[in-house]
């Protein structure tokens, strides 16, 4: 490439840009944590010791359809909290409202590494399992039964007019992140009740941001039913504008997830009526999202009414969600519909290999080395294709220049030279084509994969995050994988076979410094990806040069 005075000037001007960009982000980033240190008035740790007194109602009660739910408590009734929990998870229990306030999760740690992460907090409790009557029940009586280190039941006394309802709740932690919840709700009226409208919530979640303090480059935010006719799986996406939308399809499950974690709760009998789904901001510009399942409650004066349910709550790995339900992996929203597949199967691979590396730096490294062995001969023939058509591009430009008035004899004798040498103007692209889906699937599997998250590899302590090195007196973070992403990018480039003018050549000149602007943030997996797939790519472009130079020698 010639460095004349107008491509200094671009390359100064894009150097420019980049730096300013690295400030920029770095005081983005100061900002956003000064930030949830503010929101997160109570950290996980102080709100598990914590007894709180006071009677908390939903955060969503707030909305409008959510008011025609509310429980009305008895003033005289204040339990405090209690607490069941098992390797992975601490459950923080109201018995007042009989719903999970809380969830700690025991095996992952904030941003700063310093405190266990949690669905809930006294501003935002999590409220699952929470029942809703549709009518203006009064809670009169709650008593604790079976306190157990991993089960819990409660019973309530609700009234509301002449009907009354004894409700006893069981909570039972059965696996990893798994609680069941067994509702037997007794009728002692003298007459039947119906509830048209009765209601379980799966709980609020904030954005992971939110939850952890970690700077997410794609947030998945959403509210996902799996309907029981075809198990399909619908989502509602978070809006800054929020929605208090009804879904009326019967439902397997319901679901709330953001980028690592759900709650997924799925009842024993379908929610024949649907569900809610909600998505608001509280204080300070916090976003929720929440969901309850609906049902229709008949019991006859005298008699009872067993309800079952299970509430998956943790990470979102495959495995885990795959056990609870064959649908539920579909939450984790790796790729389009059509893509996810692939990305599944690679993330599948991933975790396997890491089981044997035990490294996912590693891991990622060698899966990268598979996929571009396996795509090694397509790659060959695109490269050779390429480097046909750079041969004959001087006769090409011959041909435009000669009929460049006549552009439909232009054609045909361009389509008679590519004939005559047997060259295909897409050979070069058909192969490339054929590795775009694989590309787009692993690039998706490693930015959502929360094994990657907080997995250190080399310098990079966090392979969910950029590799960021701050060095002393520059206000520039220091990412290494993406200027080497860049560098190799670069080489790469250099190497590759090109038939375009030289104004495209000068274009494509300056794509490693477009794509380093674009992508300095990228998480240090993905870019990790990126550098090895490059380098593997620059030592077949220099075998391609040299294999006929090595194929004479043979010969001689």
């Amino acid at each position: 490439m010639k460095l004349d005075k107008e491509t200094v000037i671009t390359m100064l001007v894009c150097i420019t840009i980049v730096i300013m960009w690295g400030i920029y982000s770095k005081k983005r980033l100061e900002e956003r944590a000064k930030n949830i240190e503010n929101i997160q008035s109570v950290n996980t740790e102080s709100h598990l010791k914590q007894k709180d007194n006071s009677i908390e109602h939903p955060v969503n009660q707030d909305l409008t359809f959510s008011k025609k739910e509310e429980i009305p408590l008895s003033k005289n009734i204040d339990l405090p909290s209690e607490f069941i929990q098992n390797e992975y998870i601490t459950c923080e229990i109201s018995p007042t409202s009989s719903s999970i306030k809380s969830i700690v999760f025991n095996k992952y740690l904030d941003q700063q590494r310093k405190e266990k992460i949690a669905f809930g907090t006294k501003n935002i409790p999590f409220d699952a399992l929470q029942t809703f009557f549709g009518r203006n029940f009064e809670l009169i009586d709650v008593t604790v039964q079976d306190k157990k280190p991993r089960s819990l039941t409660i019973s309530r006394k609700l009234k509301s007019n002449l009907d009354i309802i004894d409700v006893t709740q069981s909570f039972y932690i059965e696996d990893e992140y798994t609680i069941n919840s067994q509702l037997f709700i007794k009728n002692s009226s003298e007459k039947d009740i119906t509830i048209s409208d009765f209601m379980i919530s799966a709980g609020t979640i904030t954005n992971f941001n939110q939850m952890a303090g970690d700077n997410i480059r794609q947030e998945y935010f959403s509210i996902d039913s799996c309907l029981a006719a075809g198990n399909v799986v619908k989502t509602k996406a978070f809006n800054k504008t929020g929605f208090n939308e009804k879904q009326e399809n019967p439902s397997r499950w319901i679901a709330l997830s953001n980028k690592y974690f759900c709650s997924i709760l799925k009842p024993a009998d379908i929610f024949e009526e649907g569900n809610i789904m909600e998505a608001f901001n509280k204080a300070n510009n916090i976003p929720c999202i929440s969901s309850k399942g609906l049902k229709i409650l008949k019991v006859k004066a005298g008699e009872s009414k067993e309800l079952k349910y299970s509430l998956y709550v943790g990470p979102k790995e495959r495995k885990l969600l795959k056990k609870f339900d064959d649908f539920a992996v579909k939450i984790m929203h790796l790729g389009w519909n059509w893509l996810e597949p692939i990305s599944q199967l690679l993330l599948t691979f991933l975790v396997l290999l890491n089981k044997y590396i035990a490294n996912y730096g590693l891991s990622i490294i060698v899966l990268t080395i598979l996929v571009k062995l396996i795509f090694w001969p397509v790659t060959e023939k695109a490269n050779s294709s390429m480097k046909n058509m750079q041969k004959i591009q001087p006769m090409v430009l011959e041909i435009k220049e000669k009929y460049k008035n006549d552009p439909q004899k232009m054609n045909m004798k361009i389509m008679e030279l590519y004939k005559e040498h047997g060259v295909n103007p897409l050979g070069g692209c058909l192969p490339i084509l054929l590795q775009i889906p694989v590309f787009f699937a692993l690039y998706n599997t490693l930015n959502g994969a929360i094994e990657l998250r907080q997995a250190s590899f080399l310098w990079a302590h966090d392979l969910s995050r950029p590799d960021s090195l701050f060095i002393p007196g520059i206000p520039l973070p220091i990412n290494p994988l993406v200027l080497a992403m860049a560098i190799t990018m670069f080489i790469q480039q250099k190497l590759t076979p090109s038939s375009g003018d030289p104004t495209q050549q000068k274009i494509m000149a300056f794509m490693p410094l477009i794509m380093l602007f674009l992508l300095y943030s990228l998480p240090s997996g993905l870019t990790l990806y990126w550098t090895v797939s490059q380098v593997i790519s620059i030592i077949q472009l220099v075998l391609s040069k040299y294999k006929p130079l090595l194929k004479k020698e043979a010969q001689a």
